[in-house]
């Protein structure tokens, strides 16, 4: 193989991996928000529409994050994949991503839930929205395995996670409450 095809595929590599950390970060900085958001612990019936409308980002970009570490261009996140939770959940699967069975039904409100109803109403005559508990229950795991799949150096250790090579300390965990 030519060395300038060879620094071409390595570049894409490389791209690749900071693409899915950059959506990676996303993702975490809406479940920290979401989180953060949820210990507020705001008086209102519709308080919980913001907080379920940042996990629903938040899980959809760990998604993305995955499929993306995994070569999937940003060309195909954004078209064949854009909020289809159901071509998603298939290929993350198809590509080795476990959930377990309360994992996969939250993931399953995704799949059968409009995007518009998910993010105007918790619930409808026809649509349940999972729990706060639920929706971070996902998040948590979605967020160790898809960390362990960008960021082996870290070993998964909790308020570290990995920059430009160097393993850097975050802030700590804000708990949700149910």
């Amino acid at each position: 193989m030519p060395e300038a095809q060879s620094d071409a595929i390595a570049q894409t590599a490389s791209t690749s991996s900071s693409a899915a950390s950059d959506l990676f970060d996303q993702a975490e900085a809406y479940r920290q928000s979401a989180a953060a958001l949820q210990s507020a612990s705001l008086d209102n019936y519709l308080s919980s529409l913001p907080v379920r409308n940042l996990y629903y980002t938040s899980i959809e970009l760990y998604l993305k994050a995955f499929l993306r570490a995994h070569g999937h261009s940003i060309d195909e996140l954004e078209g064949k994949f854009r909020q289809d939770f159901r071509r998603m959940r298939k290929r993350c699967r198809s590509l080795g991503l476990v959930m377990t069975a309360a994992q996969d039904a939250t993931l399953e409100y995704f799949v059968r839930t409009p995007a518009l109803v998910r993010t105007k109403f918790s619930s409808t005559r026809y649509y349940s929205a999972p729990a706060i508990d639920q929706l971070d229950d996902l998040c948590q795991s979605l967020r160790s395995d898809i960390s362990a799949l960008l960021r082996p150096d870290t070993d998964n250790q909790p308020g570290k996670i990995a920059r430009g090579g160097a393993v850097v300390e975050v802030e700590p965990e804000v708990q949700v409450k149910p």
